[in-house]
Parts: C-alpha cells; structure tokens; sequence
C-alpha cells in the first residue's frame, strides 16, 4: 500500500469482504489485481508503489479500452521500440477483467479517450 495507508493488509478473502463491503456485494463488481503476484511493479506503479518509471495511474483516462488491450498483447504493435512483454495467451475472461480493471484507474469510462499510439 502507499505511504501513510491505514487500511488492513493482507489476503483478500470473504472476512475481509464481510467486514468493508455492503451486505448486496454480489450485485456489484469489484477488482482485485494480482499486481504483486504477476510482477506488475517490476516495470509500473499503482498510487506510488513500484516501479514508477511507467505509472498505471490514470491510464483509463489516457487510453482507450481497446488501446489498453493492445498495449497489453501485443506492445510493439503500439510501439516498435518497447521491451515490454506480449500477454498473449492471457484467457479473455482474465484479459477482459484487467482491461476493466487498469480503464478503472483513472479517466473517461466510455472507448472514447484520446489516442496514444
């Protein structure tokens, strides 16, 4: 979490959903990105934590849904020149869900953002 965070830490399961979140949770979405798990912060940063040469804050505003799509599978259509890896084979339920989740981050909620190539 960033400097000064007071809430909990730790795993996401039920308790901690039963204690912060309204009892008709299951009529709304929410995310939880494997953002530790999957290496994210090596390379980017999420409110001040990780690498913050490349921060995902307000990448929802910056970029369209489908151009957060490309950037994830295949960066060098985006850009020629960038070292960043394809998540290619990611299952289109987990590369839908963090699509939503990284549009979330900041910015317009419509495909309709401006373009960045």
């Amino acid at each position: 979490p960033p400097e000064g965070w007071r809430g909990e830490r730790g795993l996401v399961d039920e308790a901690l959903l039963d204690r912060h979140l309204p009892t008709q949770r299951t009529r709304l979405e929410y995310f939880v990105c494997g953002y530790r798990e999957q290496h994210c912060s090596a390379c980017h940063s999420i409110g001040g934590a990780g690498n913050r040469r490349y921060p995902l804050d307000g990448v929802g505003g910056r970029l369209t849904e489908t151009q957060i799509r490309k950037w994830i599978v295949a960066p060098r259509e985006m850009d020629s020149t960038v070292r960043k890896r394809a998540y290619d084979k990611l299952p289109k339920g987990d590369l839908d869900a963090l699509v939503k989740y990284l549009k979330s981050l900041g910015g317009a909620s419509k495909d309709s953002a401006p373009a960045r190539s």
